[in-house]
């Protein structure tokens, strides 16, 4: 009985030139009528649709302004001399980050507080699904062009630490780009989770501090260690 009725179609989609960013947010578009029993819908490039037998009013939606959306000032760093008391009520998380594929927390080291993997591979707990490579994860979806660095201390024969950015990937521990430090002097640049280029630092003292970073302006990526 139904087969005939009109839908309806909403679309969200970006701003045109000029118009304000929500201005093309869930508005109902168009009325589509079968013909022989078959819909037919475009939908344009870069667009949402919702198609629907409710014909409905345009609701109005509370739509976050911006200006409520404070952005992390820059360049932000962090040396994690937070107080215990502070910590203690974070689990010892430092500000601002997350961390997937192992808990990474504060812990005092040599009489600082550095920022340590606490559960590795060999303690993880089994899963019904996969675990990313260990990484907390730090900033904002929208940066694009910035630099990234950290001094890192690498702790036995098999360890490694790095850093990345443009991380968009939540399931992997490798999307974006990242350079990797090991405990040998191997050093390894990655693009996504292809090894793009490789190296070995002669000479290298693991039991010293060494800053890794990586930039990125447009397409023009530079590591350094």
């Amino acid at each position: 009985a139904k087969a005939d009725n009109e839908v309806y179609v909403w679309e969200t989609r970006g701003p045109d030139e000029g118009q304000e960013y929500n201005a093309n947010y869930f508005k109902k578009i168009s009325t589509v009528t079968p013909e022989n029993g078959k819909y037919s819908v475009t939908i344009k490039p870069y667009s949402m649709i919702t198609v629907s037998t409710l014909n409905i009013s345009e609701p109005e939606f509370d739509v976050p302004q911006e200006s409520d959306n404070k952005l992390l000032s820059l360049p932000y760093t962090d040396d994690f001399g937070y107080s215990d008391e502070f910590l203690s009520s974070r689990g010892n998380a430092p500000l601002y980050t997350t961390d997937e594929g192992g808990a990474f927390e504060v812990a005092e080291k040599n009489g600082e507080k550095v920022l340590v993997q606490k559960i590795t591979k060999d303690i993880k707990a089994n899963e019904w699904g996969g675990t990313p490579d260990p990484t907390t994860n730090f900033g904002d979806d929208r940066w694009y062009n910035y630099s990234v660095s950290a001094d890192i201390l690498t702790d036995g024969k098999d360890s490694y630490a790095g850093v990345g950015l443009r991380y968009i990937l939540a399931d992997s521990g490798r999307s974006g780009y990242s350079v990797t430090l090991y405990e040998n002097g191997n050093w390894n640049f990655f693009g996504g989770k292809k090894k793009v280029l490789d190296g070995n630092i002669a000479h290298f003292d693991s039991s010293k501090w060494h800053n890794v970073k990586i930039s990125a302006l447009n397409n023009d990526i530079t590591v350094s260690v």
